[in-house]
């Protein structure tokens, strides 16, 4: 018997190793996410707070719905992060001017601490990401980008 594979086969086993990597990365980027981190505070705070903190720093006056529809997140959800975050004073809630009912968040100069930290962070990291992708042609990135995207969009219609 040949121990050649069947094109069928081999690409059975490249979707099969595609899989594997992409739950791979999945389970490093739930990890990344869920752990706690200091960026240029005392305050330990997890990438979600992080993420709405710069939300609100890229986005001066937000409302809770705005910000909710930003990040692709509940109002509940984002009502309890912003509660977190005002509880450690990294985040204040002002009158909203032209609606008594809306309020609009802001960063506190502790939050502007976070915010300015979190960037610079995020900037080191996608540097050492970037230099990585520079052993890959544009060509290359361009397939993979292209097969992601088709990837998420099968992901986005199973997550709704």
């Amino acid at each position: 018997m040949s121990n050649r594979q069947t094109p069928q086969g081999k690409r059975e086993q490249l979707f099969q190793h595609l899989l594997t990597q992409l739950i791979d990365s999945a389970n490093h980027i739930h990890r990344y996410e869920s752990k706690p981190r200091q960026y240029g505070t005392e305050d330990v705070l997890f990438m979600v707070e992080c993420h709405t903190l710069e939300a609100i720093g890229d986005n001066p006056s937000i409302t809770n719905t705005e910000l909710a529809n930003l990040m692709g997140k509940s109002k509940s959800a984002i009502s309890q992060t912003i509660n977190k975050l005002i509880k450690k004073q990294l985040l204040i809630k002002v009158p909203h001017p032209d609606n008594n009912l809306n309020q609009l968040f802001e960063l506190t100069q502790r939050g502007t601490i976070v915010y300015n930290y979190h960037r610079e962070f995020d900037v080191q990291n996608y540097r050492a990401i970037q230099n990585i992708l520079d052993g890959f042609s544009d060509e290359e990135l361009a397939i993979h980008i292209k097969v992601q995207a088709s990837i998420n969009e099968i992901l986005k219609a199973n997550a709704e």
